[in-house]
């Protein structure tokens, strides 16, 4: 399957749907679009309203007469198909969630129903498609406020660890973070955050109802701009510029949130549906917000990329990056699933990796039991695989080639990242980015086994990237919850962390090892920062506890003491699981410990004295 072949891009808004084929490779269109108008008349548009199942039907057909027609633009087009969508979309299409993973996979399992001849359906938010639009295109030329501090640099493996935060306002407010060029899924932003935007807004076009516009069946979002020199004579009224002002000050304090959370290096704003009516609206909302000269990090704060067709452009990025996720994934689970049945038929392993042929991989594929190896790799799939299913040589083979999409033998690094990224490592390791040679950083197998073994395998702090794993370490069934100690009315921790040696109870007088867990998330800098650090404690622990320098921590336990584990909480829909309803985690990183099953101590922050105190109180008690 070529992710890069060409692909419908299709906006599906409330009132139109817009198409046109897209080289996905560089956003470029290939024909000339194509805009359907939807039949609106007797539709409520009301965000507050919802759609009696009459009405969501004939939404749905009126989506299907369009979309049919679209297609049959471009002679009956069969292939990769990318859809942006809207959360209006999206309720009348029945599905109403604050999360857009969740809104990406349910209305694209609607869409492919309506869509059944084409190969690839990919179905994304227009926030998200806005966002690999600016980044494929470029920010040349946008406006950004003074005060911003000067995004990263990009460091000798080529990745800079760039934050960027794309935010598309109109009738919503919508929040999509990128790392490096690649989507951070899981961050909460909008479930937590932009959720209540559109209530906030709706509040606010109450207060003055005289100041906000609209054309027939089509709301405004956007006060009218004060008067400046760009736009004088155009009779703003008072209740216009309070308006205005009560309409930034909203704006700004849900950006101040989202920076708060996020921590971008940039943040991105584009104008989507009718907030796109004023061409000039970004670069009059600019100098007027306090986001980047006040915000937590201090953003560059831009005005998006947009060239015409922008979000079209996006979806069939979108679709194109998403199907190199999902064929990653599957991939490794069908070439694990060929490997093992290859082995099984002979007895046993030989221990020699070898290279999956095509017919193996279709054979793993369809074993799983969908219809065709291309039906398997283009539905949707669980997103998590364990990473201990990697330990042996020839699966490790098997996903290394699975990856190799030119079949060269070697992992160049968006190969290397999009496969790592596709079974739950979204970080990919720089020592692992660093190890590449020749123009384009190559990485062969010998040379990625080799850093699996000793970076993934027998590393000295254990990856965890599903829940299950984490149940096997501390000792939980698949249904328990856990135990966490009850703190005292201050909030102290029991007495066995009070001093050295206090309390006959202590829930360390046990020779099982101790269990402690790193949970942090794949955009926090603050985790970033200490992991270092927190592998060198894990290295004292499993080496000689001979100190490298005069303030290095020395370990008064022997080397089974201890065992140190790490989990991203957003790594995928798992550690999402685990971390945020399980373990009830609400900031990161935060540090736990395990003993018998039971949580014995937890903290947050990069506090090296107190992450050395904790791994004290529990020594003497072993």
């Amino acid at each position: 399957m070529d992710e890069y072949a060409p692909t419908l891009g299709i906006e599906i808004r409330s009132h139109s749907v817009k198409g046109a084929l897209v080289d996905p490779a560089n956003g470029e269109f290939l024909k000339p679009g194509v805009s359907v108008p939807l039949d609106y008349e007797g539709m409520v548009d009301d965000v507050n309203h919802e759609d009696t199942p009459e009405e969501r039907e004939k939404f749905r057909n009126n989506l299907l007469a369009a979309l049919q027609k679209i297609t049959a633009q471009y002679d009956n087009w069969t292939g990769p198909v990318g859809c942006s969508i809207t959360k209006a979309v999206s309720r009348r299409l029945g599905v109403n969630s604050p999360s857009f993973d969740f809104m990406d996979r349910e209305v694209g399992n609607i869409i492919r129903t309506i869509l059944p001849d084409c190969r690839r359906v990919v179905t994304v938010i227009h926030t998200e498609a806005a966002g690999y639009t600016h980044l494929l295109v470029g920010g040349e030329g946008a406006q950004q406020t003074d005060g911003g501090e000067t995004p990263p640099t990009p460091s000798q493996d080529g990745s800079s660890n760039k934050l960027t935060l794309m935010c598309t306002i109109g009738a919503a407010l919508g929040a999509v973070l990128y790392n490096d060029g690649h989507r951070v899924r899981n961050v909460g932003l909008n479930t937590n955050i932009t959720a209540t935007y559109e209530r906030d807004l709706a509040e606010l076009q109450e207060r003055f109802p005289g100041a906000w516009t609209s054309q027939p069946g089509q709301a405004s979002f956007v006060p009218p701009v004060p008067c400046d020199e760009s736009n004088q004579g155009d009779g703003v009224q008072v209740a216009d510029v309070r308006a205005w002002a009560a309409w930034v000050h909203l704006i700004d304090d849900y950006l101040l949130r989202l920076v708060d959370v996020a921590r971008p290096d940039e943040l991105i704003l584009m104008p989507t549906g009718g907030a796109v009516r004023d061409p000039l609206l970004i670069e009059r909302l600019l100098p007027a917000l306090c986001t980047g000269r006040f915000g937590a990090c201090r953003p560059v704060v831009r005005a998006g990329a947009r060239p015409e067709g922008a979000i079209v452009r996006g979806a069939a990025i979108a679709a194109s990056v998403e199907a190199r996720t999902l064929a990653g994934l599957d991939a490794v689970r069908a070439a694990i699933r060929a490997s093992s049945e290859g082995a099984a038929s002979k007895g046993k392993s030989s221990g020699q990796p070898r290279a999956l042929t095509a017919e193996e991989m279709v054979k793993g594929a369809v074993s799983s039991g969908g219809d065709t190896p291309a039906q398997v790799i283009d539905e949707p799939s669980n997103d998590v695989l364990e990473l201990d299913s990697l330990k042996d040589l020839v699966r490790l083979r098997a996903a290394f080639d699975s990856w190799d999409i030119n079949g060269d033998g070697l992992l160049s690094r968006e190969e290397l990242t999009d496969g790592l990224a596709a079974i739950g490592v979204t970080s990919p390791p720089k020592a692992l980015l660093a190890l590449g040679s020749g123009p384009s950083n190559a990485i062969s197998f010998d040379t990625f086994a080799q850093f699996w073994d000793s970076e993934i395998t027998n590393a000295p702090v254990t990856l965890i990237t599903s829940e299950a794993e984490f149940n096997v370490l501390v000792g939980w069934s698949a249904d328990q919850n856990g135990v966490r100690f009850e703190k005292g009315e201050k909030g102290e921790a029991p007495s066995a962390f009070d001093a050295p040696g206090a309390g006959a109870d202590s829930p360390f007088k046990s020779k099982s090892p101790i269990t402690v867990l790193k949970v942090g998330m794949t955009f926090c800098r603050p985790c970033k920062s200490f992991e270092r650090k927190y592998e060198r404690y894990a290295t004292q622990y499993l080496g000689s506890g001979e100190s490298e320098g005069e303030d290095e921590f020395v370990p008064n336990a022997d080397s089974n003491a201890f065992r140190f584990v790490r989990v991203n909480g957003n790594e995928n829909s798992s550690t999402v699981h685990l971390c945020r309803d399980v373990l009830k985690i609400t900031r990161t990183p935060t540090f736990c410990l395990f003993h018998n099953g039971v949580e014995v101590h937890r903290h947050t922050g990069i506090d090296a004295d107190k992450f050395e105190s904790m791994l004290r109180a529990g020594e003497v008690e072993l």
